[in-house]
């Protein structure tokens, strides 16, 4: 049974690994799609003139064409200072400075940038992508993924595991409907020391009375940890398969039991029926009876028995006979 659950573990932690490793292949992936459309939305000389103008209105609806686009939550458009001049989530933030972000700094140096990072939507894929102009990078427009319940819904598609997303000690989002698991002890454990340790963990754990094995791997961000994404999948069928094995193991051993016991009982009547056929008729010859035979059939060695006592009593009878025709 152990060896049938490490089996399976193994099986489950490999599982888990498989959609860690497809997670960041899909973040990476919509991270070139964004790069790609945002750069070439971005080169259109209209695109230009606006972002040159500081054109507030075209921009706006740019940042909005963009979003829809790419189905973003969020497009931010900066100029080479790194000034907000657009943002389709929050128009509040028109004129703020965010020159100082990594990201922005990098993008204006020509860098493109994809990174999780914490966010006003909390936990996010955020993509960076400097916008070329004739004279050098002309600004910045910046593309927001939040990781939120659209994006674990498809997670759980997919690979049908339940997610969690935590934005530091926040939970975000996840697919999971129980409150109760949510405040599992050991789900938070899990989650505190991935956190702490800044490393992928495995671990069983029983979430609201059902086996899960869950696997939580920390969001970083440079030296700063941002968050947490947790995987859990259920291996109950694993548990019920044993409790089925044992089941059909303990049914097999009463039903060969049954059958050794019927099988013992059996021989032992076989056995005893002869013998007692056997004192019986010894008691007979005793008292005197030499006509009496025993009845030769039986197991083989009953049988043997049978005809040696039966030549012994013909002997017998006949030794009798003589003595009685010799005798005065």
């Amino acid at each position: 049974r152990d060896s049938f659950y490490d089996r399976q573990h193994k099986e489950l932690e490999k599982d888990l690994r498989r959609a860690l490793q497809n997670i960041e292949l899909e973040i990476e992936q919509l991270s070139y799609s964004v790069l790609y459309l945002t750069q070439t939305a971005m080169q259109q000389e209209d695109a230009l003139r606006a972002l040159a103008a500081n054109d507030r209105q075209d921009l706006l609806r740019l940042s909005i064409h963009i979003k829809r686009l790419l189905k973003a939550d969020t497009v931010r458009i900066l100029n080479r200072e790194g000034v907000v001049q657009a943002d389709s989530y929050r128009q509040t933030l028109y004129g703020q400075q965010e020159g100082d972000r990594p990201g922005v700094r990098k993008s204006l140096a020509g860098q493109s940038v994809k990174k999780l990072e914490s966010s006003e939507l909390g936990l996010a894929l955020t993509v960076f992508s400097p916008i070329d102009g004739v004279h050098g990078v002309a600004g910045v427009i910046e593309v927001v993924y939040p990781l939120n319940l659209k994006f674990l819904a498809q997670i759980q598609s997919i690979h049908g595991i339940k997610a969690l997303v935590y934005d530091g000690d926040r939970l975000q989002a996840t697919t999971f409907t129980r409150a109760a698991i949510l405040q599992a002890p050991g789900l938070l454990d899990l989650k505190e020391r991935s956190l702490q340790e800044k490393k992928v963990f495995f671990e069983e754990l029983s979430l609201d009375g059902m086996p899960y094995f869950v696997a939580s791997r920390p969001v970083v961000s440079g030296q700063k940890t941002e968050g947490a994404i947790l995987l859990a999948v259920s291996h109950e069928e694993i548990h019920r398969t044993v409790r089925l094995t044992v089941f059909a193991l303990l049914g097999f051993m009463v039903v060969v039991g049954g059958l050794a016991t019927l099988i013992s009982l059996k021989t032992a009547s076989e056995l005893a029926e002869p013998l007692n056929s056997l004192v019986q008729i010894t008691e007979d010859i005793a008292n005197g009876d030499l006509t009496r035979e025993v009845r030769v059939d039986g197991v083989g060695e009953i049988r043997k028995l049978g005809a040696a006592f039966n030549t012994m009593t013909q002997k017998l009878n006949l030794s009798m006979t003589c003595l009685l025709y010799t005798s005065p």
